[in-house]
Parts: C-alpha cells; sequence; structure tokens
C-alpha cells in the first residue's frame, strides 16, 4: 500500500465506514434533531513497500480524522443529514517523496530518481491509474496521490483533506429515496460527488429492493517525476452502481444478496508510486520512473449475507464477498461477526473478523522492462492475503424527561487490528459521542 494521500483516504472509507454504523446504531431513527462527533484514528506501519521512491518500503502512515455528523427531520416523511471531516495524516513516504522529488521545492529534479531521458521501458509515463484495492469491492474513494505543491510550506510531513457532504431520505409509501452530494479538497486532489438510492418494501415490508449510483467527478494534479514539477490538472471520473434484495426468512432470519458494478475513468495511476527499472544512473543510485496504468478500470463485485438471531440478546451474521476487475484481480473476503444487545437494545457489542485474498494485478512487477505497456510495484496491486479483528459497541443514555431539551446521550467506541500477508500492518480506533433532542 501507498502510504499516501490516496492511502490516507482509503484509511478514511474503512474509518467513515465505522463511522456510518456509529451513526446508524446511535441515532434514534427519525429524532427530531441529532448530532454525532466522532474521533478517528489510523496507523499502519511497513517496510514492504516495493513503490516507495527511495527503495526503503517505508509505508509508515498516522492519520487523525475528525468528523461531525448532523440529521433533522423536517416531517414526518423527509430527514435530511449534513456531515463535515477534516482528515490530518502524516506519511512517511510522503515525506521521502518530497524530499527525493522537487514536490518539495527543496531538491534537484530527477537527480536521485529517473534520467531525463525517455525511460528504458520504452514507454514515457503520462497517464494511468488510481488503484483502490484491498477490498472486494464497493464504490472507491476519490483519492489523490501526490505529494505536497511546490512552493508550499512542503517540507511539512502532514497533509490535510477537508469534505462536506449532504444527503436526505424521503419515504412515500412504500418507497424510499435517498439523493446525496459531497465535496473534498486537498493541495492536490478535488472531487464532487452525487447520488441517489432508491428502495421498495414488498409483502409487509419483508422483501426489500434497492438500487444505487454514485459518481465521482474528480480532479488530480499531476506530478512529472522526470522533469520533478507540477504539470497540469487532470480528471478522473468514477461511476458507481449497486444493487441488493433482501428477505425476511423467519422471525431470526434475514438474507440480502447484493451486485456492484463500478467504471472509472480518465487520470487513474498514482503519482508517488514508483517502480524499480535496476538501471544504476551516474549517481550510483537506481533509477526509479512512475508506475504507468490504464485509463479505465471496470469492477464488479458479489455480496451475500446472512444474519440470525439466537435468541432476543445474541445474533449472528457473515458477509462473503467476491470481486474482479478489468485489471486481473480477482478476490473474496469472508466476514462472520457476533453481536451482543445490551439493556433492551439501548445498546449493542459487535465482535467481528474479516479474512480476504486477492490475486495479483495483471500489471504488477517489481522491475520494469523494455516492451511492457503498463507497470506498478503498489503493494495493494500485489498478491495477498488478510485477517482483521475488531470490535464496536455503542450506548444509548436516556437523560431527558417531558420538558428536557435533549432525549438521549450515545457514547460508541470500536477498534480494529489487521495484518496483511506482504508485511503492512494497522490499527484503527474510533469513539463517538452524540445527543438527540
Amino acid at each position: 500500500m501507498v502510504v499516501t494521500k490516496q492511502t490516507a483516504n482509503r484509511a478514511s472509507v474503512r474509518v467513515l465506514f465505522l463511522a456510518v454504523l456509529f451513526l446508524a446504531t446511535s441515532v434514534k431513527a427519525w429524532a427530531k434533531n441529532s448530532f454525532t462527533l466522532l474521533l478517528n484514528t489510523f496507523t499502519q506501519n511497513s517496510s514492504t513497500g516495493k513503490q516507495v521512491v527511495d527503495n526503503s518500503g517505508n509505508e509508515n502512515m498516522t492519520v487523525f480524522e475528525p468528523a461531525v455528523f448532523f440529521s433533522t427531520s423536517i416531517d414526518s416523511h423527509t430527514n435530511i443529514s449534513i456531515s463535515a471531516m477534516y482528515d490530518a495524516w502524516s506519511g512517511a513516504s510522503d515525506h521521502i517523496f518530497n524530499s527525493t522529488t522537487s514536490a518539495s521545492g527543496k531538491s534537484s529534479a530527477g537527480t536521485a530518481l529517473t534520467s531525463a531521458s525517455t525511460p528504458t521501458t520504452g514507454t514515457t509515463p503520462t497517464t494511468g491509474t488510481t488503484p483502490t484495492t484491498g477490498t472486494t469491492g464497493g464504490t472507491p474513494s476519490s483519492s489523490s496521490s501526490t505529494g505536497a505543491k511546490s512552493g508550499d510550506a512542503s517540507d511539512s510531513t502532514y497533509q490535510t483533506r477537508k469534505a462536506f457532504n449532504i444527503g436526505s431520505t424521503s419515504k412515500y409509501g412504500k418507497w424510499e429515496l435517498s439523493p446525496r452530494f459531497g465535496v473534498s479538497f486537498e493541495q492536490d486532489y478535488k472531487s464532487y460527488n452525487g447520488g441517489l438510492n432508491v428502495s421498495r418494501t414488498f409483502a409487509e415490508e419483508n422483501f426489500v429492493i434497492s438500487a444505487g449510483y454514485q459518481r465521482f467527478q474528480d480532479s488530480v494534479y499531476a506530478f512529472d517525476i522526470a522533469t520533478g514539477v507540477f504539470t497540469k490538472w487532470v480528471d478522473k471520473t468514477t461511476d458507481a452502481f449497486d444493487f441488493s434484495v433482501s428477505q425476511l426468512l423467519s422471525a431470526s432470519d434475514v438474507l440480502l444478496l447484493g451486485y456492484g458494478h463500478t467504471l472509472q475513468q480518465g487520470r487513474l495511476r498514482t503519482e508517488m508510486n514508483t517502480v524499480n527499472t535496476n538501471n544504476i544512473l551516474a549517481s550510483g543510485l537506481p533509477e526509479r520512473i512512475q508506475e504507468f496504468m490504464p485509463e479505465t478500470r471496470s469492477r464488479d463485485y458479489g455480496l451475500l449475507r446472512f444474519m440470525h438471531g439466537w435468541s432476543d440478546v445474541v445474533s449472528t451474521g457473515v458477509d462473503y464477498r467476491i470481486y474482479s476487475d478489468s485489471w486481473g484481480i480477482s478476490a473474496n473476503s469472508i466476514e462472520p461477526n457476533l453481536t451482543f444487545d445490551i439493556n433492551d437494545d439501548a445498546g449493542f457489542v459487535r465482535f467481528g473478523y474479516r479474512y480476504h485474498q486477492q490475486a495479483k494485478t495483471d500489471y504488477y512487477t517489481e522491475v520494469a522492462t523494455k516492451g511492457m505497456a503498463y507497470f506498478t510495484s503498489d503493494s495493494d496491486l500485489a498478491a495477498l492475503s488478510s485477517n482483521e479483528v475488531s470490535v464496536l459497541t455503542n450506548y444509548s443514555f436516556d437523560v431527558g424527561g417531558r420538558n428536557s431539551d435533549i432525549k438521549s446521550i450515545d457514547v460508541g467506541f470500536g477498534a480494529s487490528w489487521y495484518s496483511r500477508s506482504n508485511g503492512l500492518t494497522g490499527t484503527i480506533v474510533q469513539g463517538s459521542l452524540g445527543a438527540s433532542f
């Protein structure tokens, strides 16, 4: 995994997955108003990243992400939700990249990376792909991948992202419509997105069909390692479709089947990813060139989810996901969980485990050679397996009487630990505090 804004955003997506779960469980459905504060931290460690520009393999990173969510019911049919996030992260390879190239505005272009001539592979890297694998499907994050802008306070290892999202859910009889819009800004990445989810219930709400579409319109500030300068803003688009059906099989069993398709086009490579050529420059350092990837990527996944309630207190569930894409990656994951309800649904504790396995992309290589049309050393796109364990808990305290403005206080905590077969480990810790009023 490259330790860049791209990785930070992928971390953010994983952290925000927990955030959404916190929000869904801590906010009472269709409360008049609710507010939730989330504090997320993420750390990862690795010394085996083949794409790191100075050959050190250092993929260490720390992310801190506070987020706020506000929800209000404007009438008995419509609920509006707003969220704002601020990411700050420190990545070892960000600092390495900024120091080694002129992305920091302080070092001479290409001295340690590459000669100014055309790469020995015979391909001049000018466009490519931003991978977001390591998962088995779902909507990819809008993620950036370059170092700090030339001339910025660029030797700082901290970088930031600001994001704002707004959405609504409206119920019309058996139908539910949920449009959403969002923006995200970084020093060298801009993202705008919008989408719509539609669902309908049947058979006294025992059967549900849901379909959704989301569009990301992104811009990347491209960086050229060979010349050591940022060049221009280039576009990247993502169109994501998903469809699911769920059926209440009995009073204690629920089954869900889902499918998703994603099409990415444009500047999809990761700006900070490099590949060794095994050529030694006059400086004595190995020549490295930027990865070069296709400008189109099609991704598909299927999901099977089953939940069983053993009693009013204990339930279990399992997710199985299968994934494939046009870059040659195939993957599957299984994720069982065990949940204990507390005090008549006032809270819960959930324990989870996830196993993931994937094949490498057709373009993965540790050495770029002449004749290769596309190449990458991104550890996210290598063959790997991973194990993750997690715990998540939330409790809602009723604190208000009939005349009190605050009806309940919601407190949550979550943590997960994971390791990958290619040497990367990570930890996510999250806390939440919310109120309904």
